[in-house]
């Protein structure tokens, strides 16, 4: 199994209403990535540990909000609201990681772990 170490800022500012951030995949392996815009919350459970609850999809330009990276790459990524989100806003930033099946592998079950990272976008 291929370690993952995807890179991705974990607080990006909406300034006017666009940011611009950086993901790249430090791993070994080339990886599916996916970025969307989220409304979201932090919840409480009884044991103290907090976990992060997506909502809706935020209105938004993301470019690209779908692509492949290859081990090694880096991409700009480029967010602009398209929807009126009130200043202080702390939005989510969801980025998923899916590896890209080896096109020589031969076919036979395998377990694909799919890594997403949510990050805080403040709208300032």
């Amino acid at each position: 199994m291929t370690a993952l170490l995807a890179q991705v800022a974990i607080v990006i500012q909406l300034v006017g209403g666009q940011a611009t951030t950086l993901v790249s995949n430090s791993g070994l392996q080339t990886q599916q990535v996916s970025v969307a815009l989220h409304f979201g919350h932090i919840e409480e459970q009884a044991d103290h540990a907090k976990y992060v609850v997506l909502e809706r999809e935020v209105q938004a330009l993301v470019a690209p909000a779908d692509f492949v990276l290859q081990p090694g790459d880096r991409q700009t990524i480029r967010v602009k609201l398209r929807e009126s989100v009130p200043r202080g806003t702390t939005l989510r930033l969801v980025t998923t990681f899916t590896p890209v099946a080896d096109a020589n592998a031969t076919p036979a079950a395998h377990l694909v772990q799919v890594t997403r990272f949510i990050a805080k976008a403040i709208v300032e």
